[in-house]
């Protein structure tokens, strides 16, 4: 999974994302495990602009045997 990101300051100048990503269990029982995956954006304040994305490349026929929530 791939996550790009970056702040935009209330002066129009641009803070790209260039830290670690972490992965956070949330819930864990006996047939299933829900992540978190969390990062933290440079220079967050009243006015910036947060843009991010991510892309999740998965294997052939993946979604078809998958439950989605």
């Amino acid at each position: 999974m791939g996550v790009r990101a970056r702040t935009i300051e209330p002066d129009g100048s641009i803070v790209n994302f260039d830290g670690k990503i972490f992965e956070k269990e949330l819930v864990k029982g006996r047939s299933l495990k829900y992540l978190a995956k969390t990062f933290t954006l440079p220079d967050v304040r009243v006015g910036s602009i947060i843009e991010y994305y991510f892309t999740w490349d998965l294997e052939e026929h993946y979604v078809f045997d998958s439950h989605w929530i």
